[in-house]
Formats: C-alpha cells, structure tokens, sequence
C-alpha cells in the first residue's frame, strides 16, 4: 500500500481534529499514513490534505551548522599572513 504523509485540513485558522481508524487524532504537523479507504475518503471530504516531496524537505533553520574545518586537516595548506 501507499504511504503519504497527511495534515489536518485549516479551517478559520485551526487545523481541523481527525481522528485515527486505531485512536487519537492526526498530529497538526502532518504524520506519514497508509493510504486505506478510509484516508481517501477524509481526503476526498477535504478533511485532510497531503503534504508534498516538497514542502517536507528539511528547514535549514532546523539543521545544526557544520563543524568549520580546521587547517590541519589533511592536504591542506597552513594559513600565511
């Protein structure tokens, strides 16, 4: 089966309450979800919507910085002034 990552849909600026076949509801931020007949239809209902490739890609906010690489480092040059 398919799997896809599904957030609530917003309506008057709050995220709707979906609940889940197993219990609970569907988290705000989206949750990856096998796409059953049952998700299809909440989709289809406009209750949830699927969140693209795109839109799940990493914020660079969110990512630590890397470690800056010192010059000692194999095969390179030693600073000159």
């Amino acid at each position: 089966m398919q799997t896809v990552t599904l957030k609530p849909a917003i309506v008057d600026g709050e995220p709707l309450k979906v609940r889940k076949p197993q219990g609970g509801y569907l988290a705000a931020q989206g949750e990856p979800i096998v796409l059953t007949t049952y998700w299809r239809r909440r989709r289809d209902d406009g209750d949830v919507t699927e969140v693209s490739a795109a839109s799940q890609a990493i914020d660079p906010a969110d990512t630590p910085p890397a470690p800056a690489k010192s010059a000692s480092a194999k095969g390179a040059k030693p600073a000159t002034e």
